[in-house]
């Protein structure tokens, strides 16, 4: 199965040329934009076009591969005849259509390509502002870029893996494992049963669960809720098994969560290389809990040996297996226990047969 890699925008694989302006939350401006765009922003990091006159600011990424998608969003409009940014998307020089719709959810792209020949491509786009004038450049919709994800060429992918960070995989990879009462729900698998579980094994060294926030939630179903829309309800709380060893508490709360993706339930710590397992069980379902799509960094993602799971149109019969015991059965003390055992009935008997002799 095809699997997408994320590229965050700051990652050195991405040049840019032009108007550019790179930012990362809590590290903003000051005058608030960038708190408000980059709450969600995967990884909380920007690039963002800040106009001063009308000449095209430029990026471009290589890549082997056979698919490629930008992502980002640009602001509302703050009145009509202001700057608003257009662009145009390139595949090795040749221009693919782009997309329009933005500030809704689900998140879409600006530009995407599937079915390319697998091998190597350069995706280049060229943004420039309409409308622009010196007068009104501090009224220009800022264009921001949050990442760009593609499909790696398979024969490539392990000589690239140092480069390649972030593993994508979306709710609905048939190789995840679902047990219990989870259903689909717009782009996500959500439940809203106490007895809902999940298992994946993977390759890695960190994996991240995202979640609707509760605008999405509401934007998917406002009849989600039996007695109508109540996000007051208490939060759900769950637990996860990284390799069967002590389970880790959390809070899937999306009350609070203003930002309609990108919402982080949880993050494992960060895992020795190599296969690992987990197992997420949620024991209080208040609000609904839902898995939009997991990030696994620094590995091969999904284990290629990994037990197939089923689709969120069809949730699984057989449940995830118990987290397994984090220590090693020792043979050797069983064993021992065994012989011991024996060798301590066999005295017995001789101290008794000599007994009755002596008698």
């Amino acid at each position: 199965m095809s699997q997408w890699v994320r590229v965050d925008d700051w990652d050195s694989g991405i040049h840019y040329s032009g108007q550019w302006v790179d930012s990362q939350i809590n590290t903003g401006s000051g005058d608030g934009t960038d708190e408000t765009y980059l709450q969600d922003a995967f990884q909380g990091t920007g690039h963002y076009m800040n106009p001063i006159d009308s000449s095209p600011s430029n990026l471009s990424f290589a890549f082997n591969g056979s698919a490629v998608a930008l992502y980002g969003m640009f602001a509302a409009l703050n009145a009509s005849g202001d700057p608003i940014p257009s662009w145009e998307c390139f595949i090795d020089g040749e221009s693919i259509a782009a997309n329009r719709a933005f500030g809704q959810f689900p998140w879409q792209s600006y530009c995407e390509k599937d079915g390319l020949d697998d091998g190597p491509h350069t995706l280049t786009a060229n943004i420039r502002y309409k409308n622009f004038d010196i007068h009104n450049a501090t009224a220009a919709a800022e264009f921001w870029l949050d990442f760009i994800q593609y499909i790696p060429s398979a024969s490539a992918i392990t000589s690239l893996l140092p480069s390649l960070p972030y593993f994508f995989v979306d709710s609905t990879d048939p190789r995840l494992q679902y047990q219990g009462d989870w259903e689909p729900f717009g782009t996500a698998n959500m439940t809203l049963a106490a007895n809902a579980s999940f298992f994946l094994d993977f390759s890695g060294q960190s994996l991240a669960w995202y979640s609707l926030s509760t605008s999405s939630v509401l934007n998917t179903n406002e009849t989600i809720f039996p007695d109508g829309i109540d996000i007051l309800r208490a939060p759900t709380t769950c637990q996860y098994f990284v390799d069967g060893i002590s389970p880790v508490h959390f809070t899937a709360s999306t009350a609070s969560i203003t930002s309609t993706y990108n919402h982080i339930s949880f993050q494992t710590s960060l895992l020795p290389p190599g296969q690992h397992n987990i197992t997420v069980q949620c024991y209080a379902v208040g609000q609904p809990f839902t898995l939009d799509y997991l990030i696994i960094q620094s590995g091969t993602s999904l284990s290629e040996n990994a037990s197939t799971g089923t689709s969120t149109t069809s949730p699984s019969t057989s449940g995830p297996p118990i987290p397994r015991p984090s220590g090693n059965v020792d043979i050797g003390a069983i064993v021992g226990g065994i012989v011991g055992s024996t060798l301590l009935i066999i005295l017995l008997i001789f101290f008794v047969l000599r007994h009755r002799i002596k008698r």
